[in-house]
């Protein structure tokens, strides 16, 4: 081989294999999806598709009062649009030191023996500090306000409705006999809402998974994550290169679960080989619209810099770049092949564009066992 090849100790190697290999099989389980959800209870949100006859205030029968704060900054009205049908409800920062407007939907029962989810879908413009939000109210015995649950909200930044979720706090508020949902937004925000939900859930019947799929207000982004949970078995070979002039093959197996309630995806893969073992984490950063990965091993691999992946829905495939401070470059491609397999394919280049790696590999659901 001519020029300056890139030397590696006979030590090293294995350890360069099972650094990259393990993180690309956590990179790489995208296949499967969550089991359908059961059937959910009725709405509680009088007209929360807002297509329905409105009261002589312009707002469905039952509905609070609108509250500007300060008065006079915020401004609310039914407008043609909508997610659905041709309505949606619009709260817009008018002028001045706006700190939020708030719109409660229709109170009803606090029933104790249940759970209850608030949700709708927002559109949302504005600067930093403008939030739109999906949530709910408490109220006492004679109507009076008591307090509320805002975790979720929508930002600006994208252009489609976004879906937010809460569930109730209900044990915080004591005191409270009924409780609603209410939009509202803060800042200099321009927030438009439809589709808005209230379901009670008994609590002896819950879903299994109810704070992660209510609970969590997630983007489309992060949703398409699911389908990486479950276990899988990873093969993954590399090809003759200057890193591993033999190649190498490697077996895996990864268990992949949600952690923090759906904000942020953990990997762990045990070699079936030499039994190491390695950590992956993956999460969507919603204000640069890119997915961002990290990935740790028994054999002290940490992370110099994260990977930059973007999702291609039309090939269905993932592409993660990522630039090891002036050492090498990297860009891996992740392509969905059906529900349960993902293939892919990675190149590391120096900076003279030679190939230190390339690798490929197969990551294959586990199937459960029937009895």
């Amino acid at each position: 081989m001519k020029g300056n090849p890139v030397k590696t100790s006979h030590a090293i190697r294995p350890r360069l294999f099972r650094d990259f290999a393990g993180w690309l099989a956590a990179a790489t389980v995208l296949a499967g999806s969550l089991a359908a959800a059961a059937a959910e209870p009725t709405n509680l949100v009088t007209n929360g598709s807002l297509e329905e006859p409105v009261g002589a205030e312009g707002w469905p029968p039952g509905w609070g009062r609108f509250y500007p704060c300060p008065d006079g900054c915020y401004r609310t009205s039914l407008a043609d649009g909508g997610r659905t049908g041709e309505k949606e409800m619009r709260i817009d920062y008018v002028a001045g030191e706006g700190a939020f407007g708030a719109m409660p939907a229709n109170r009803v029962p606090l029933d104790r023996t249940r759970r209850y989810v608030a949700r709708g879908y927002v559109k949302v413009t504005g600067g930093q500090r403008a939030t739109a939000d999906v949530k709910l109210h408490y109220y006492g015995p004679g109507g009076e306000y008591l307090g509320q649950t805002r975790i979720g909200f929508a930002v600006p930044g994208r252009d489609d409705w976004q879906l937010v979720t809460v569930t109730d706090r209900a044990a915080e508020f004591p005191q409270a006999s009924q409780i609603g949902l209410a939009v509202a937004c803060t800042g200099d925000a321009k927030a438009r809402y439809d589709d808005l939900e209230l379901l009670a859930f008994e609590k002896e019947s819950l879903p299994p998974d109810f704070e992660l799929r209510y609970g969590v207000t997630r983007s489309p982004e992060q949703a398409l994550l699911d389908r990486r949970v479950g276990t899988w078995d990873v093969k993954s070979t590399i090809k003759p290169c200057i890193w591993m002039p033999n190649g190498a093959e490697s077996t895996s197996v990864e268990t992949v679960r949600w952690s923090l309630l759906g904000q942020l995806l953990e990997g762990r893969i045990v070699d079936t080989q030499v039994g190491g073992e390695s950590l992956s984490l993956w999460a969507y950063d919603g204000r640069d619209r890119v997915y961002r990965a990290w990935f740790f091993d028994t054999y002290g691999n940490l992370p110099r810099t994260e990977s930059i992946g973007r999702w291609d829905a039309a090939t269905e495939t993932f592409t993660f770049e990522a630039d090891q401070k002036d050492e090498f470059h990297s860009v891996v491609r992740l392509k969905l092949s059906g529900n349960d397999e993902t293939r892919w394919h990675g190149v590391w280049k120096d900076k003279d564009s030679r190939v230190l790696l390339e690798i490929e590999g197969t990551a294959r659901r586990r199937k459960e066992a029937r009895p």
